[in-house]
């Protein structure tokens, strides 16, 4: 269950259909998401996120994205990441995201990493990722890496 207030408040449940597009998100924690385009997310299945701004997200974990162009996220299944700023993500885990290039992430099953940077993400393992890296996932748990080695995900 999340709360969402963004001139309006709503409640809504992993599912469920949610369009919007300014936005202040409690979601058990802390979101703030400064769009300028739209997002609609089936959660869970499909998700659309159009966004040309910031957005600086504390959610159980700290991501600080700094964005500034389109994502295309069909998540589960495709994602299309077009960055050109800098990502920082704490998840849990430790991830550091130096990206000023493209991503295209097929999440569960192919990652193809176009950096202009390094990537460096640590959970249950350690991974160094330069330009062009390939990732082999098992629904997010195991992942290959052309560059990096095997290592255990959560």
């Amino acid at each position: 269950m999340q709360l969402w207030s963004y001139g309006f408040v709503g409640l809504w449940s992993c599912g469920s259909m949610r369009l919007w597009s300014y936005g202040l998100r409690i979601c058990g924690f802390v979101e703030l998401w400064l769009y300028a385009a739209v997002e609609l997310r089936i959660c869970g299945f499909v998700e659309l996120w159009l966004c040309a701004a910031v957005e600086l997200r504390i959610c159980g974990f700290v991501e600080l994205w700094l964005y500034a162009a389109v994502e295309l996220r069909i998540c589960g299944f495709v994602e299309l990441w077009l960055c050109a700023a800098v990502e920082v993500r704490i998840c849990g885990f430790v991830e550091l995201w130096l990206c000023a290039a493209v991503e295209l992430q097929i999440c569960g099953f192919v990652e193809l990493w176009s950096f202009g940077f390094v990537k460096l993400s640590s959970c249950g393992g350690l991974g160094l990722w330069s330009c062009g890296s390939v990732r082999l996932w098992s629904s997010g748990f195991v992942k290959l890496s052309s560059c990096g080695g095997l290592g255990l995900w959560r």
